[in-house]
Protein backbone atom coordinates (compact mmCIF):
# COMPACT_ATOMS: atom_id res chain seq x y z
CA UNK A 1 0.00 0.00 0.00
CA UNK A 2 0.98 3.52 -0.33
CA UNK A 3 0.55 6.56 1.73
CA UNK A 4 -2.65 8.64 -0.16
CA UNK A 5 -5.10 10.46 1.04
CA UNK A 6 -7.76 7.88 1.22
CA UNK A 7 -5.46 7.15 4.13
CA UNK A 8 -5.61 9.69 5.74
CA UNK A 9 -9.23 10.61 5.34
CA UNK A 10 -9.68 7.36 7.00
CA UNK A 11 -7.16 7.70 9.96
CA UNK A 12 -9.22 11.11 10.52
CA UNK A 13 -12.62 10.16 10.49
CA UNK A 14 -11.53 6.90 12.53
CA UNK A 15 -10.51 9.11 15.23
CA UNK A 16 -13.00 11.72 15.01
CA UNK A 17 -16.05 9.69 13.69
CA UNK A 18 -15.39 6.25 15.63
CA UNK A 19 -17.81 3.96 13.78
CA UNK A 20 -18.53 5.80 10.55
CA UNK A 21 -16.09 4.37 8.20
CA UNK A 22 -17.28 0.88 9.62
CA UNK A 23 -21.00 2.18 8.40
CA UNK A 24 -19.56 3.32 5.25
CA UNK A 25 -17.56 -0.04 4.11
CA UNK A 26 -20.93 -1.68 5.27
CA UNK A 27 -23.04 0.15 3.18
CA UNK A 28 -20.83 -0.47 0.31
CA UNK A 29 -19.37 3.10 -0.10
CA UNK A 30 -15.75 2.03 -0.25
CA UNK A 31 -13.65 3.81 -2.95
CA UNK A 32 -13.31 6.78 -0.85
CA UNK A 33 -11.60 5.21 1.78
CA UNK A 34 -8.77 2.94 2.71
CA UNK A 35 -9.37 -0.63 2.94
CA UNK A 36 -10.19 -2.11 6.51
CA UNK A 37 -6.69 -4.47 6.45
CA UNK A 38 -4.25 -2.03 4.79
CA UNK A 39 -5.65 0.46 7.17
CA UNK A 40 -5.00 -1.60 10.26
CA UNK A 41 -1.72 -3.54 9.31
CA UNK A 42 -0.20 0.36 8.26
CA UNK A 43 -1.31 1.80 11.90
CA UNK A 44 0.16 -1.30 13.19
CA UNK A 45 3.42 -0.38 11.48
CA UNK A 46 3.40 3.34 12.86
CA UNK A 47 2.37 1.92 16.31
CA UNK A 48 5.78 -0.06 16.16
CA UNK A 49 7.98 2.28 14.77
CA UNK A 50 6.59 5.19 17.13
CA UNK A 51 6.38 2.89 19.85
CA UNK A 52 10.18 3.62 21.05
CA UNK A 53 8.57 7.52 22.02
CA UNK A 54 5.30 5.94 23.42
CA UNK A 55 5.46 6.27 27.32
CA UNK A 56 1.74 4.66 27.47
CA UNK A 57 2.24 0.83 26.08
CA UNK A 58 -0.75 -0.12 26.49
CA UNK A 59 -0.18 -3.81 24.97
CA UNK A 60 3.20 -3.84 25.78
CA UNK A 61 3.74 -4.46 29.34
CA UNK A 62 7.21 -4.76 30.63
CA UNK A 63 8.17 -7.20 33.68
CA UNK A 64 8.37 -3.70 35.97
CA UNK A 65 5.10 -3.02 35.27
CA UNK A 66 3.70 -6.80 35.48
CA UNK A 67 4.47 -6.28 39.26
CA UNK A 68 2.38 -3.55 39.67
CA UNK A 69 -0.87 -4.96 38.44
CA UNK A 70 -4.04 -6.47 40.10
CA UNK A 71 -2.44 -10.18 40.44
CA UNK A 72 1.18 -8.94 41.13
CA UNK A 73 1.09 -11.62 43.70
CA UNK A 74 0.89 -14.05 41.40
CA UNK A 75 3.22 -12.73 39.25
CA UNK A 76 5.81 -12.57 42.49
CA UNK A 77 4.97 -15.82 43.60
CA UNK A 78 5.81 -17.06 40.40
CA UNK A 79 9.34 -15.05 39.50
CA UNK A 80 10.38 -16.32 43.38
CA UNK A 81 9.67 -19.83 42.42
CA UNK A 82 12.12 -19.55 38.45
CA UNK A 83 14.42 -16.62 40.42
CA UNK A 84 14.65 -18.63 43.95
CA UNK A 85 18.47 -19.41 43.05
CA UNK A 86 19.23 -16.64 40.24
CA UNK A 87 22.16 -13.98 41.09
CA UNK A 88 21.37 -10.12 40.53
CA UNK A 89 22.97 -10.70 36.96
CA UNK A 90 21.00 -13.42 36.33
CA UNK A 91 17.63 -11.54 37.37
CA UNK A 92 18.56 -8.81 34.98
CA UNK A 93 19.06 -10.94 32.13
CA UNK A 94 15.47 -12.23 32.76
CA UNK A 95 13.72 -9.51 32.72
CA UNK A 96 16.11 -8.04 29.49
CA UNK A 97 14.93 -11.57 28.19
CA UNK A 98 11.42 -10.71 28.96
CA UNK A 99 10.72 -7.66 27.97
CA UNK A 100 12.46 -8.44 24.51
CA UNK A 101 9.93 -11.39 24.37
CA UNK A 102 6.95 -9.65 25.38
CA UNK A 103 7.88 -7.02 22.66
CA UNK A 104 7.49 -10.08 19.84
CA UNK A 105 4.43 -11.38 21.59
CA UNK A 106 2.38 -8.25 21.32
CA UNK A 107 2.95 -7.87 17.46
CA UNK A 108 1.79 -11.09 17.38
CA UNK A 109 -1.57 -10.27 20.02
CA UNK A 110 -2.21 -7.55 17.79
CA UNK A 111 -3.35 -9.77 15.01
CA UNK A 112 -4.78 -12.40 17.09
CA UNK A 113 -7.02 -9.65 19.19
CA UNK A 114 -9.11 -8.76 15.51
CA UNK A 115 -10.85 -12.09 15.60
CA UNK A 116 -11.32 -12.71 19.25
CA UNK A 117 -13.23 -9.62 18.99
CA UNK A 118 -14.94 -10.39 15.76
CA UNK A 119 -15.67 -13.69 17.46
CA UNK A 120 -17.24 -12.18 20.46
CA UNK A 121 -19.32 -9.83 18.45
CA UNK A 122 -20.79 -12.02 16.82
CA UNK A 123 -21.51 -14.48 19.29
CA UNK A 124 -22.79 -11.20 21.52
CA UNK A 125 -25.01 -10.54 18.21
CA UNK A 126 -25.71 -13.52 16.53
CA UNK A 127 -29.67 -12.92 16.51
CA UNK A 128 -29.46 -10.03 14.59
CA UNK A 129 -28.21 -12.11 12.00
CA UNK A 130 -24.93 -9.71 11.26
CA UNK A 131 -22.53 -12.03 9.47
CA UNK A 132 -18.75 -12.73 10.94
CA UNK A 133 -17.12 -10.78 8.22
CA UNK A 134 -19.14 -7.42 8.99
CA UNK A 135 -17.68 -7.87 12.93
CA UNK A 136 -14.56 -8.57 11.23
CA UNK A 137 -14.52 -5.01 9.70
CA UNK A 138 -15.81 -3.57 12.94
CA UNK A 139 -12.90 -5.12 15.22
CA UNK A 140 -10.05 -3.77 12.57
CA UNK A 141 -11.26 -0.32 12.43
CA UNK A 142 -11.89 -0.67 16.39
CA UNK A 143 -8.12 -2.01 16.58
CA UNK A 144 -6.92 0.64 14.53
CA UNK A 145 -8.52 3.04 16.26
CA UNK A 146 -6.81 2.02 19.48
CA UNK A 147 -3.58 1.85 18.41
CA UNK A 148 -3.87 5.13 17.25
CA UNK A 149 -4.88 6.74 20.43
CA UNK A 150 -2.25 4.84 21.91
CA UNK A 151 0.55 6.42 19.37
CA UNK A 152 -1.28 9.97 19.98
CA UNK A 153 -1.88 9.56 24.10
CA UNK A 154 1.53 7.82 24.27
CA UNK A 155 3.44 10.44 22.66
CA UNK A 156 1.65 13.37 23.88
CA UNK A 157 1.27 11.94 27.45
CA UNK A 158 4.52 10.19 27.90
CA UNK A 159 6.66 11.79 30.68
CA UNK A 160 3.62 13.35 32.33
CA UNK A 161 0.74 11.08 33.07
CA UNK A 162 2.14 7.83 32.42
CA UNK A 163 5.16 9.12 34.65
CA UNK A 164 3.13 9.85 37.46
CA UNK A 165 0.88 6.50 37.23
CA UNK A 166 3.94 4.12 36.49
CA UNK A 167 6.70 5.71 38.55
CA UNK A 168 9.01 3.68 40.79
CA UNK A 169 7.24 4.50 43.46
CA UNK A 170 5.91 1.30 44.94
Amino acid sequence: THLDSKLLRSVKLLVVRPGFLTKEYLSGRRKAYAKPLSLFFIINVLYFLTIGFNGLRTYESPLRLQLRNPYSRVVKGLLEQRLAHATEPEKQAFETQFDRQNHTLTKSMQLLMVPLLAGALWLLYRRNEVFFGEHLITALHFQALMLVLNIILGIFLSGSLTNLLFSNSS
